[in-house]
């Protein structure tokens, strides 16, 4: 793994992968809310249902089960709740790599007078929890979202931190000028929450602790 100064991996059972997501609705606004190349940490775990009588006879049977990062850290095994192997920073940096991106950097900047920069983006960098709090990195002149990933890295390496926040990047054309881009911003902020929340259940905490 490359490009990231800090390695966060979790021990546990199983084994430890880094896997692409594939859309599960047609909706085209709910695809573009999430970064296309997006990667998330999962882990693959065989169950061979009693072992020792399998191995007694000629054929074993087993399944092999998917757990993301996302949905759970744990897993029941004989009665015991024990912790899956996860290499959260693996999955992050082949994300990073396989991403343009670092292209977009200058080319953002110029794009105003190229006509080069790749469109206006809010995306979430993680799949959507509901009930968490999204936390939106906006980057600075000929620069992009990438330049996030050592903060995202390590915030998303403390527990207490991804149980609770949801990260999210907004990727726009440094050229063009301040007020124009956070209008975009704005403007695509307020279309998520349409999309993601369109009966207005989620509220915010009421002192920083409690959440719905």
């Amino acid at each position: 793994m490359d490009g990231l100064q800090v390695r966060f991996r979790r021990p546990g059972i199983g084994a430890a992968l880094a896997a692409g997501i594939a859309p599960v609705t047609e909706d085209q606004q709910v695809r573009d809310i999430i970064a296309p190349r997006i990667k998330v940490a999962a882990t693959a775990l065989l169950r061979i249902d009693d072992a020792r009588k399998q191995l007694e006879g000629a054929r074993m049977q087993a399944t092999l089960d998917l757990y993301p990062e996302t949905e759970t850290e744990t897993v029941v095994i004989g009665g015991r709740t024990v912790p899956l192997e996860q290499e959260p920073s693996a999955a992050l940096a082949w994300g990073l790599q396989e991403s343009p991106v670092w292209e977009r950097e200058l080319k953002g900047f110029f794009g105003s007078v190229f006509q080069v920069g790749a469109k206006n983006q809010l995306v979430s960098l993680t799949p959507h929890r509901y009930g968490q709090i999204p936390v939106v990195f906006v980057h600075g002149t000929a620069s992009s979202a990438g330049r996030w990933a050592e903060m995202i890295n390590v915030l998303q390496g403390d527990p207490a931190i991804r149980d609770r926040y949801d990260f999210w990047a907004f990727s726009y054309d440094t050229g063009n000028p301040i007020l124009y881009s956070s209008m975009i911003l704005r403007d695509a902020l307020t279309s998520a929450v349409k999309l993601l929340d369109p009966e207005g259940k989620t509220r915010a905490p009421a002192d920083g602790r409690d959440r719905p």
